[in-house]
């Protein structure tokens, strides 16, 4: 008599649900505002001179988490430096502290481009375009 033999039971292996902390951002009142790089747009060619805040009608969405960044359990925060437009949208965006991950720092800046809008920095009652910074934290839930 032969052992009987069954088919083992494979289950997917579970993979942790990637969260992306909330977005870190100093109170509006002290985040910096800098002067534009020579090569970024500017509407009016001087500093804006209220802080970037965002725009409570357009929350801010979360980056998606690479997929390959997850597997390989690549954690890490993004400093992004961002052109607000007078319109509030983000006309220009870069990084100007990376996570050590450039997936990380690549899904970041497109949601920034993609999607978030900010209210304007405004010089003498008008809406002006201004520079601010904007941190986002991917963390793996564990």
């Amino acid at each position: 008599m032969q052992p009987e033999i069954s088919n083992p039971v494979v289950e997917p292996a579970e993979i942790p649900e990637p969260v992306i902390d909330p977005i870190e951002q100093a109170p509006p009142d002290v985040i910096a505002v800098t002067p534009p790089a020579e090569d970024a747009p500017s509407s009016t060619g001087s500093t804006a001179i209220t802080a970037l805040q965002v725009d409570p009608r357009y929350p801010i969405t979360r980056p998606e988490y690479p997929a390959s960044s997850v597997r390989k359990a690549e954690e890490g925060t993004v400093e992004l430096l961002l052109y607000v437009l007078p319109n509030g949208r983000v006309g220009d965006a870069k990084v100007s502290r990376g996570s050590g991950f450039q997936r990380l720092d690549e899904a970041a800046l497109r949601e920034a481009k993609r999607s978030w809008r900010f209210t304007p920095a405004t010089s003498g009652g008008q809406a002006v375009g201004s520079w601010g910074t904007f941190a986002v934290t991917f963390k793996l839930q564990s």
